[in-house]
C-alpha cells in the first residue's frame, strides 16, 4: 500500500512540474495571433497590423495561472469596430476561448 502512494506522489508531482514549465508566456500568443489570425503588434507599441489595415490595440487582460494562463486582447479598427480574442495557454499552446467583432 506504501508503494502505490509513492508512485501515486511521484506521478502527481511530474505532472505538476510538466504544467509549470510548459505554461506559455504572452510572447508565445502573439506568436499565436500572427500564426492564426495574422495579427502583428510591435513590442512597446499600441499599433497593429493586419491583412485588412491597422489595429489600435485598446486593452490586454491577462490572467497567470499556476498551470495555465488566460488572456484577452481588444483591438479596434479604422472603421470603429471592436475585435476581442480570447486565448487559454496550457502545455505550451494557446486554444482560442472566444474571438468577437462588434
Amino acid at each position: 500500500m506504501n508503494k502505490s502512494f509513492l508512485i501515486t506522489g511521484i506521478i502527481s508531482l511530474l505532472l505538476v512540474v510538466l504544467f509549470i514549465w510548459t505554461r506559455p508566456g504572452e510572447e508565445k500568443f502573439d506568436r499565436h495571433m500572427k500564426e492564426q489570425y495574422g495579427i502583428t503588434c510591435r513590442e512597446g507599441s499600441f499599433t497593429c497590423k493586419e491583412a485588412d489595415g491597422e489595429l489600435e490595440l485598446i486593452g490586454t487582460n491577462m490572467r497567470n495561472g499556476v498551470f495555465f494562463m488566460t488572456i484577452e486582447k481588444k483591438f479596434q479598427t479604422n472603421t470603429g469596430q471592436i475585435k476581442t480574442v480570447k486565448a487559454l495557454g496550457m502545455l505550451g499552446a494557446f486554444w482560442d476561448t472566444s474571438v468577437t467583432e462588434k
